[in-house]
Parts: C-alpha cells; sequence; structure tokens
C-alpha cells in the first residue's frame, strides 16, 4: 500500500519518526517523518502490514521512533489516592483497580502516568499485548523510545472532545486522559448514549472533527470543523512531549548499546588498567634510586594479580609485556608507544572542561592513530566545547548530532596531526 517516499536522509535533528501499528500482525501499518523544525511532513506512508516494517526500516535509517499503539488495547484509569501517598500506595494500584479490569492483575501491565491533584493516571495494557508490539519492532530492528495509546496523541482542548476518524474507526477524546475507540457501525450510538448522561441544562457539548463529519447529527452536540489533515500529521504535530508511555518497569527501553562497540568494553577496561599499572611503572623509574624501589615493584605486581589472577609475572617487565598481550588479544591494536594511551590521557582533560559531555564508546584504529568516540551531551555547543579545549596536535571532527529527549549525542573523529 503507498508508494515509495523520497529518500531520507539519516537522523537529521528536529525530525522525528512516528509508526502506528494496528490490531492484527496484517493490519496496516501508517508512518510518518515529521519535521519540528520546519513543521512539515518529510515523509509517509501506509505498510500492509507488520512484515513490510524491515523494508520502513532500510528507508528512515536508525531513526528511534515513538510508536502509536491502538487505544482499545489500553485501558485509562485515573485513580484517586489519598494524601501524601508513597512508594507504597503506588505500588498496590493494581490491586485498586482489580475489581474495574476484567483480566488477572498478574497478566496486565501497569503504565503510569500524571499525577494530579492526588489523582494518578494509570495506563493497563495485557503484558503479551506489549510483548507482541515490541516484537514486530524489534524484528525489523526498531528500538522505540515510546510507546503510547494513540487516543493521547490527539490534540485536545478543555471542555471539548476531539474526533479522528481511522480504519473505520472513530478515535474521540474527551478529556485529557479519558476517551473511547467505537467502530463506525456504533459510533452514533455510542454519541447519542454520551449525550444523554450528561444533565439536561448543560451547554452542547462541543466536539472538534479535523474530518468531514460522516455521521448524523444529534441533538445537544455541536459540531466544529477543524481545518483537515492528515490523521498521521495530526498525531503527530500533537504527540506530546513527554507526558505518558508504555514502556515502564519491565518494558523500559534499554539504553541503545551499538554490539560493534562491545568488543571494546574489554578493551576499555584493559586500557583503564594498562593506564593504572603505567602510573605506578613511571613512578618506579623515579623511585630506582631510592630505597622505595622494592615497595614500587611489590605495589605494581599486587595491581596486576587482582586485575589478571590467573596470570603468573614474576617480575615488573614480565607484567609489561602481559599487558600487551592482553590487549592483543581483546582486538585491540598495540604499538610500540602504546599511542592510544597517549592519546586518552592528552584528552582526559578536554573532556574534564566540558562538564556535561560524557563518553559512551570508543573505537581506535593503530593504522591511522585514528579514534572514534560516541558522546552525549546536553547542548549542540558542548561539543564545540570539546573540539576547542582539544590540544593543538589532534584533527578533530564532529560527526551528525541528533537531539532527543533535552539530550544531543553524535560521534567524533579524532587524528593525531603527521
Amino acid at each position: 500500500m503507498g508508494c515509495d517516499p523520497p529518500p531520507i536522509g539519516r537522523n537529521p535533528v528536529n525530525e522525528q519518526l512516528v509508526i502506528r501499528l494496528g490490531h492484527e500482525h496484517d493490519a496496516p501499518v501508517h508512518w510518518l517523518v515529521w519535521s519540528y523544525s520546519s513543521s512539515e511532513v518529510i515523509a509517509s506512508g501506509t505498510l500492509a502490514g507488520v512484515e513490510q516494517l524491515e523494508t520502513l526500516h532500510e528507508r528512515v535509517g536508525g531513526r528511534k521512533p515513538v510508536v502509536l499503539v491502538p487505544s482499545s488495547e489500553v485501558g485509562l484509569h485515573n485513580v484517586p489516592l489519598p494524601p501524601k501517598a508513597g512508594r507504597a500506595v503506588i505500588k498496590a494500584l493494581p490491586f485498586m483497580l482489580e475489581e474495574q479490569l476484567t483480566q488477572d492483575v498478574d497478566s496486565l501491565h501497569f503504565a503510569l502516568g500524571e499525577r494530579k491533584d492526588n489523582v494518578q493516571q494509570v495506563m493497563v495494557v495485557s503484558r503479551l499485548k506489549m510483548a507482541q508490539w515490541l516484537d514486530w519492532l524489534r524484528e525489523a530492528n526498531f528500538e522505540p523510545q515510546r510507546l503510547l495509546p494513540d487516543l493521547l496523541a490527539l490534540p485536545w482542548q478543555e471542555d471539548g472532545w476531539t474526533a479522528l476518524d481511522m480504519e473505520q474507526q472513530l478515535l474521540l477524546r474527551t478529556d485529557e486522559f479519558a476517551g473511547i475507540v467505537v467502530e463506525h457501525d456504533n459510533a452514533e450510538l455510542y454519541l447519542q448514549s454520551m449525550i444523554a448522561a450528561r444533565e439536561e441544562s448543560e451547554e452542547p457539548q462541543l466536539l472538534n472533527s479535523y474530518q468531514p463529519w460522516i455521521f448524523a447529527d444529534i441533538d445537544g452536540l455541536q459540531i466544529e470543523r477543524q481545518p483537515e489533515e492528515l490523521p498521521m500529521q495530526l498525531l503527530a504535530e500533537h504527540l506530546p512531549s513527554h507526558k505518558w508511555n508504555l514502556l515502564q518497569g519491565d518494558f523500559e527501553a534499554k539504553r541503545e548499546v551499538d554490539t560493534r562497540w562491545l568488543p571494546w568494553r574489554k578493551v576499555a577496561i584493559v586500557v583503564g588498567v594498562c593506564l593504572l599499572l603505567n602510573m605506578v611503572l613511571d613512578g618506579l623509574q623515579l623511585l630506582r634510586l631510592s630505597n622505595q624501589t622494592a615497595l614500587a615493584k611489590e605495589q605494581t605486581l599486587s595491581v596486576f594479580k587482582v586485575v589478571f589472577p590467573e596470570v603468573k609475572a614474576s617480575s615488573v617487565s614480565k607484567a609489561r609485556s602481559i599487558m600487551k598481550q592482553k590487549l592483543g588479544e581483546l582486538g585491540g591494536s598495540v604499538s610500540t608507544d602504546l599511542s592510544l594511551f597517549s592519546m586518552l590521557s592528552q584528552l582526559e582533560k578536554p573532556f574534564s572542561d566540558v562538564a556535561n559531555m560524557s563518553l559512551a564508546s570508543l573505537k581506535f584504529d593503530s593504522r591511522r592513530r585514528e579514534l572514534r568516540i560516541q558522546a552525549e551531551g546536553k547542548a549542540f555547543a558542548d561539543f564545540e566545547k570539546f573540539k576547542a579545549a582539544a590540544p593543538d596536535s589532534f584533527d578533530i571532527e564532529i560527526g551528525s548530532l541528533n537531539n532527543q529527549d533535552g539530550k544531543v549525542t553524535g560521534s567524533v573523529t579524532i587524528r593525531g596531526k603527521q
């Protein structure tokens, strides 16, 4: 379904991929890339089912999507709490809702929303359904940054309802954290019953419709026709920035780890150990003419035994040789002057000078004397501060930067000047 979109750049700043899943594996999957900076649709389309999600991943690159799920699968509950309710009360919320639920509490996932005036918002969904949605996404190499009911992405105003017609269903948001999803055939009956439940003296209920109203007029319901938009555009535009997310508890989103960097975790550990031992060795050289030489040797070998308990080293020179060997076994490139150590020691001060910037991962190419790092900061300026603080002996190249959830992430390539 739909046509192929034009080529899409990878991870541009201020663009968001939004995916709306259907009820079943073969239900249509709607998607859209929205630009917050220019307030326009970059690309959009509809897939025939989740089996085509992998093709979407190929088009949109490594974007982490916000994923909308059918609100008919998620219960929205506003639970009154006693004043100053603590953690124990919050943990008891599933049992406070038990009488309102049709499934066993243990089979359900509970996610907290906002808490206002001693009322706690709670989203309830089947654990099996959560696992299914995440399986669909991860099989296509998507790791969602947020998961929320589509109903809560509709625009909302106090004292007004909002309606959106999508896939032969009417999404009706009736409050900040309330609404219903009904099939077309039952929509008029539901609306009539909702109006009938209101007090006769009340003013007509305002309903904002962003599509042509296809249902009969209902007494007591005032239809306000809003400018028509693509359904996915409407949802993306009004996507709440932080309020609701089903990815909590057992389903909490894990910090993204690029598996290409996993082997370098061990390398980083050995690098740290080697730096520590080199400091001791440097101290040893200064102490050779004093009666503390023996003690320094003993300390060096003691540290070595703690780090490599399975390896015996009878001398300091033997310990140095084994350290180089261990680094080589882990995939690191060891040069005679340990140039990686040299680069890291020179970059220690620039990193400490930029307090908001932290190192996520690194990769070292000894042949090119090139260090590639993934870093995280609070602002784009943090990366420029790091570049300015780096020694003149390095060429610093800042790669693509991505601003999400108040954090800026990106790559930095550091090369030693010839």
